[in-house]
């Protein structure tokens, strides 16, 4: 009984690999949509907290950059949000793919050069 019970603990523990295995091939071989890394760089003068789509990014310092490894760019739109240290939103603008500065192959970029929420802070795009 004792070696029946063995067999078929290993026979599950080969299928279940083998499930975990074949599982992960196919997810990194589909993909919906091409992935992109995104650098938004922080030309204010303060600290910010980047959210994109609801998610932290990181915090950046002024002059530096954040980087979001991964972006799915068959999204239609793209929130980016700041935050002062305060925790207030300072910044806020919903982006498309479009929008984003192309910087190198599969490498984009996004400015944030002045404080501001909605279409106002349309200047924030250094190139298309």
């Amino acid at each position: 009984m004792n070696k029946k019970l063995r067999i078929a603990t290993l026979l599950l523990s080969l299928m279940l690999m083998l499930t975990v295995t074949l599982g992960a091939s196919f997810g990194c071989i589909y993909r919906g949509s091409p992935l992109v890394n995104l650098t938004i760089e922080n030309q204010t003068e303060q600290t910010l907290a980047v959210i994109l789509n609801g998610g932290l990014v990181g915090e950046v310092r002024p002059g530096n950059v954040v980087l979001r490894n991964n972006l799915d760019i068959g999204m239609s739109r793209y929130e980016i949000e700041a935050k002062n240290a305060q925790g207030e939103i300072v910044f806020s603008r919903s982006y498309v793919f479009e929008d984003f500065q192309k910087v190198d192959d599969g490498v984009y970029k996004v400015v944030i050069s002045q404080l501001g929420k909605g279409p106002e802070s349309s200047d924030n795009i250094t190139a298309k």
